[in-house]
C-alpha cells in the first residue's frame, strides 16, 4: 500500500473512530522532540503521527526551561519505542498518553518538574484515576521544588500566555490612543479654510443700503429716503447709521421712565467697505414722566 494513503487512511479512521481508537493501545518509534509535550511517532516506517502528551503544560518559548524541559524529553523518548492510545484530536494533532516501558510520560515529565499538571478545573476534588495521580504527582515534585517549581518566578504557561495576550492588548490599545490623539492635534492645527463670500453677498453695514455715504448732517441726526437715521461729524469723518430711534416707557411703580433704542453701525469716511465697521446698538434715557 502507498504510503501516504496509509497515513490517509490511519487519519481518517482517527477521526471518524476516535472513540474505538481511543480503546486500543498502538506501537511505534519516537522519531521527532517538536515541544516538550509533542513527539512525532512512526509506527512503521514512513507514517508520521503527530502526539501530544496529555495534561501537562511546558513553559512557552520566552520562559525560563524551555529549553531544558524540551532537552529531558529527548532524552526520556527520542528513538525509544512506545505505546500510545489517543483521547482526542486538537490542532491537527493526536492528544493522549505515551508509555515507555509501561511508564507514563505525562506523568514523568510532571514527576521530573519538567512540566505543570494541567486540567479544566485544577481546583477539583472529584478527580479519578490518572487525573488524580497526575495532581499527587505534581505535589511531590513541588514540595522537592524540582525543575519548574525551583524558579519561583515562573508562572504556569497558562497564566504566562493570559498576560502575554493582556499586555499586547493594552499595547493595541495604546497604539490606537496614540494615532487618535494625533489625528486629533493634525487636525486642530491644520488651518482653517477661509470662508467663501460671493462678491454679491452682503454681510456688514452695506446691508441697510448700498453706495456710499453722503457727507450730511454736520454733527445732527438726518433722517434718509430710505428711513434709516444718518448722523455725521465732519471734524472727525466719522459717522453712524441706524434705524430711527424707538421709544419705550417703562414703568416703575406708578412713574415711567422713557428709554431710547436705537441699532446700526458706526463708520468713518463716506465709503462703506465690504463687512462693514462696527455695529452697535445704542440706548438712552429721556427722564422720568408722572
Amino acid at each position: 500500500m502507498n504510503t501516504s494513503r496509509l497515513w490517509i487512511s490511519i487519519a481518517v479512521l482517527l477521526i471518524v473512530v476516535v472513540p474505538s481508537f481511543a480503546q486500543g493501545r498502538f506501537n511505534g518509534t519516537v522519531t521527532q522532540i517538536i515541544d516538550g509535550k509533542t513527539v512525532t511517532i512512526e509506527p512503521q516506517p514512513g507514517v508520521k503521527i503527530t502526539m501530544e502528551l496529555q495534561n501537562i503544560e511546558v513553559p512557552e518559548p520566552d520562559q525560563q526551561l524551555h529549553s531544558t524541559v524540551q532537552d529531558h524529553l529527548k532524552k526520556l523518548a527520542l528513538n525509544q519505542v512506545v505505546s500510545f492510545d489517543a483521547k482526542g484530536l486538537a490542532s491537527e494533532k493526536l492528544v493522549g498518553r505515551v508509555f515507555i516501558d509501561g511508564v507514563d510520560l505525562s506523568q514523568q515529565m510532571i514527576r521530573d518538574g519538567a512540566a505543570w499538571y494541567a486540567a479544566a478545573d485544577r481546583g477539583t476534588t472529584s478527580l479519578t484515576g490518572f487525573e488524580k495521580v497526575y495532581r499527587d504527582t505534581e505535589t511531590l515534585a513541588r514540595s522537592e521544588k524540582r525543575g519548574v517549581w525551583s524558579v519561583d518566578s515562573l508562572k504556569p504557561a497558562w497564566e504566562f500566555r493570559a498576560e502575554k495576550a493582556e499586555l499586547e492588548r493594552q499595547k493595541e490599545i495604546e497604539r490606537i490612543r496614540e494615532i487618535q490623539a494625533k489625528n486629533l492635534a493634525e487636525r486642530k492645527a491644520a488651518p482653517k479654510p477661509p470662508a467663501v463670500v460671493s462678491a454679491d453677498t452682503k454681510i456688514g453695514i452695506e446691508t441697510w443700503f448700498d453706495g456710499p455715504l453722503a457727507r450730511t448732517g454736520n454733527g445732527k441726526p438726518v433722517i434718509g429716503e430710505n428711513g434709516l437715521l444718518y448722523f455725521y461729524d465732519k471734524f472727525d469723518d466719522e459717522g453712524w447709521v441706524g434705524t430711527p430711534y424707538c421709544f419705550l416707557d417703562v414703568f416703575s411703580g406708578e412713574e415711567a421712565e422713557k428709554v431710547m433704542i436705537a441699532i446700526g453701525y458706526d463708520y468713518t469716511g463716506d465709503t462703506i467697505i465690504k463687512g462693514g465697521d462696527k455695529f452697535s446698538v445704542g440706548v438712552g434715557a429721556y427722564g422720568k414722566t408722572n
